[in-house]
Parts: C-alpha cells; structure tokens; sequence
C-alpha cells in the first residue's frame, strides 16, 4: 500500500461511503451523517466539521461541471 493511505484514511472513506449510501437513499443528511460518524470515531469537532464543507465543495463543484457539459444551465 501506498504510504498516504493509513487507518485514517481508511477511516473517512468508510464513513465517507456510509454517509453517502444513506444520503443516497434519503436524499439528504450526508453533512450530518458524516459529522456525526466522524464525531463518534474520535475525530476533532473542527475537523469533522471541515472534512463535510469539503467534501460538499468538491460535490458541488462537480456537479455544476456535470450540469455544464450536459446543457442543463441555461443563463437570463
């Protein structure tokens, strides 16, 4: 295994996964979930906090890049 990836690593992806299935199935809650998860295995309240707002960046982010190239955005 490469060296960046250890048990924290592992870590937020796996609580990255499950907060994405069930925000998946509900339609909502991912930040919550996730925070929540994160909270509970010891992470930091900073960090926890800071590991949702970036994660919703990047989905926004890629979202707004998929809606682009699909023609779905549509300027007044």
């Amino acid at each position: 295994m490469p060296d960046f990836i250890d048990q924290t690593f592992l870590l937020f992806v796996l609580i990255g996964f499950a907060a994405q299935m069930i925000d998946g199935s509900l339609g909502m809650a991912y930040g919550l979930t996730a925070t929540s998860f994160l909270l509970a295995a010891g992470v930091p309240p900073a960090a926890a906090e800071a590991t949702g707002l970036m994660a919703a960046t990047f989905t926004t982010a890629y979202s707004a890049i998929s809606h682009h190239s699909f023609g779905t955005v549509h300027s007044a």
